[in-house]
């Protein structure tokens, strides 16, 4: 909203100024956009645009409603949250549903991050926690077993490989203990 003020001239009734009329008629449209934008109601302030959309409510506790009238915490944002460079978003916090956050890169909506509250992963100092809030290694699993979906083969012993990777078949573990270096143990049946 832009303010347009009463031109009152540069003495006292010297004419100079705007005319009564079109003073009270320029205080009148700004009050009308003032009311158009501010809504004053028990217990918040909201702010909206200058086609009365709401947008921002402030209660009277301090608490800032964005797309809510009734924030319950210090901020409540109902709807996506983008963080920008400049004009362009850089991550899009998609959805908060059920107690489980998806953020995305770009806004694309494909999840770049998840965490799922009640038991699921969380994000500490660099190091990843499954099921445990405080975890001490880059990947802190609280479990008695871990999955890895698709099986590997390395194509030989001096296959292309980074030391620590670990991969399975139907036959063998296979770790590569250097670089482009792999040994394997044999599975067998009990």
């Amino acid at each position: 909203m832009t303010i347009t003020l009463v031109d009152v001239g540069t003495t006292a009734n010297d004419g100079t100024g705007d005319p009564l009329r079109t003073a009270f008629q320029t205080v009148n449209t700004a009050l009308t956009r003032l009311d158009n934008t501010v809504d004053v109601q028990t217990g918040y302030v909201l702010l909206k645009d200058d086609g009365g959309s709401a947008g921002v409510a402030v209660t009277t506790v301090g608490n800032v409603g964005v797309g809510t009238t009734n924030p319950t915490e210090p901020v409540t944002v109902i709807g996506a949250i983008s963080v920008q460079d400049g004009v362009n978003p850089r991550w899009v916090l998609e959805s908060l549903v059920s107690g489980n956050i998806h953020v995305s890169a770009s806004g694309s909506g494909v999840r770049e991050f998840e965490l799922v509250t009640g038991g699921g992963a969380y994000f500490m100092g660099g190091n990843v926690g499954i099921d445990t809030n405080s975890p001490t290694e880059a990947i802190d699993v609280n479990s008695d077993a871990i999955r890895v979906r698709s099986s590997q083969t390395p194509a030989s012993a001096s296959a292309t490989g980074n030391a620590g990777t670990i991969c399975w078949d139907a036959n063998y573990i296979y770790v590569c203990t250097a670089t482009n270096t792999w040994k394997r143990a044999a599975l067998a049946t009990w």
